[in-house]
């Protein structure tokens, strides 16, 4: 093997680990549903079962109507790979929310309004 070959390889082998090691996936939750959230959970959007693979956010609740949660990701270092992610927020009486394919690496904060629908600082819209 040359010497070019080798220096390739290490280079892609760095791109790709800061590429993983600079995916931040924490984000603030604000409630603006005039509801309370008593459960947050979120799974990567790859995994298609809800029972299969869940984080479930443990600080920090109950969410009262109007306030914000500061959702740290980082803490788990095997889920830094997953870019999109699904969440179920739980009101009452196990009524839902549920947002699909967010992509968490590209946002700061994720809003949801009293019509249960929800944007990202970056305007997107999710339903």
């Amino acid at each position: 093997m040359n010497f070019k070959k080798i220096l390739f390889a290490c280079v892609l082998v760095g791109i790709f680990a800061s590429t993983a090691a600079a995916l931040n996936l924490n984000f603030k939750l604000v409630n603006r549903t005039g509801a309370t959230f008593y459960r947050v959970y979120l799974k990567p959007s790859e995994i298609s079962n809800w029972d299969a693979d869940l984080d479930e956010i443990v600080g920090g609740l109950p969410l009262e109507d109007g306030e914000t949660l500061n959702i740290n990701m980082s803490n788990n270092k095997d889920r830094l790979i997953y870019r999109h992610w699904d969440m179920r927020i739980y009101l009452r009486d196990g009524y839902y929310l549920q947002y699909n394919n967010v992509d968490l690496s590209s946002i700061s904060k994720f809003t949801i309004d009293s019509r249960g629908r929800a944007t990202d600082d970056l305007g997107h819209y999710y339903e």
